[in-house]
């Protein structure tokens, strides 16, 4: 009904405007009406932003970046909100009350520049409906994509550390959630060994429910299929006092990681970038996992001169 009378409106809007200009009636206030069609001009303006970001979400697979490095935009919007700068402090403090998925949403779809500069009325009726708005749309565990993911987990400065930590672990729990419920199987990974909290509703969650104990299944699964062997135990969180005595290279190379940022930044005194798996058979070997940074990786592989020996990639016959 209201979507009619909204098409009807952008249809007759002329006519519309005309009758209202004959209008002679005392019965209308027409500073009333002013203010409602100028909170009305508000919301659309916002309701339209937010709507086309919302579109961009859906249309793209959450393993799939955005176009345009669309993603960035959240990057240099947590520094904006989180680092000290003398840009519209007062809005910078307004933002940073938002929750974790009402930021990222309202970076997605502005820029800093575009908040420094919106309307006051704007920006207040964005931070005041923001959260509605990601709520109402279910966009939660959208946000945590891939390509989100990546540069939430970057290197910044907070100002305040305790407020940027509860944005991080926000963040986290929700990033758990989409990949337990995309079954994402990585058996070394810290989103297999951290509970979402209760804060995690039902609605973000979507209709695919967390099922821990099944996805440790499959991680056994794969963790087979990888290793030709059956794993029985899986050992992390080393102190972090002790992951210098792996040797300065792979101690350099871990602390490059994502996983060791996050921890650091979250205050850990322990790591999941170490972790041993130890087969059933005790006659066969221990397995070590480390987490490393992408680049420091690469560099492992030059300076060991490692040669591929299985590849994801279809239809390719390794060497």
């Amino acid at each position: 009904m209201l979507e009619d009378l909204l098409q009807s409106l952008i249809l007759r809007d002329v006519q519309f405007m005309k009758d209202v200009w004959n209008l002679r009636t005392s019965g209308v206030d027409f500073s009333k009406l002013l203010k409602s069609v100028s909170k009305l001009q508000t919301q659309l303006a916002v309701q339209k932003t937010l709507l086309w970001t919302e579109k961009l979400l859906r249309k793209h697979s959450n393993n799939m970046p955005l176009p345009n490095q669309q993603a960035t935009r959240v990057k240099h919007f947590i520094k904006f909100v989180f680092e000290a700068n003398s840009r519209e402090p007062t809005r910078q403090k307004r933002l940073r009350n938002l929750d974790c998925s009402s930021l990222k949403f309202c970076g997605l779809s502005y820029t800093v520049r575009e908040i420094i500069e919106l309307p006051s009325e704007v920006f207040e009726f964005l931070v005041e409906n923001a959260a509605s708005f990601v709520e109402r749309s279910q966009l939660s565990l959208l946000l945590c994509r891939d390509d989100i993911n990546k540069v939430v987990l970057g290197d910044f400065d907070p100002e305040d550390l305790e407020v940027f930590k509860t944005f991080l672990n926000t963040h986290i729990t929700l990033r758990i959630a989409l990949c337990r419920g995309q079954k994402h199987t990585t058996p070394s990974s810290h989103l297999a060994d951290t509970e979402p909290s209760s804060a995690v509703s039902q609605n973000e969650q979507g209709d695919d429910q967390v099922r821990p104990q099944k996805r440790m299944r499959s991680e056994e699964q794969d963790t087979q299929a990888g290793m030709g062997r059956e794993i029985q135990y899986m050992y992390s969180n080393a102190p972090v006092s002790l992951i210098p005595h792996l040797g300065d290279l792979l101690a350099e190379a871990i602390q490059s990681s994502h996983q060791w940022k996050v921890e650091r930044a979250l205050g850990e005194s322990k790591t999941a970038c170490l972790t041993t798996i130890i087969p059933k058979d005790p006659a066969q070997d221990v397995s070590i996992n480390l987490w490393v940074g992408a680049e420091a990786g690469h560099q492992l592989n030059d300076k060991f001169n490692l040669v591929p020996k299985w590849t994801s990639l279809p239809n390719h016959v390794g060497p």
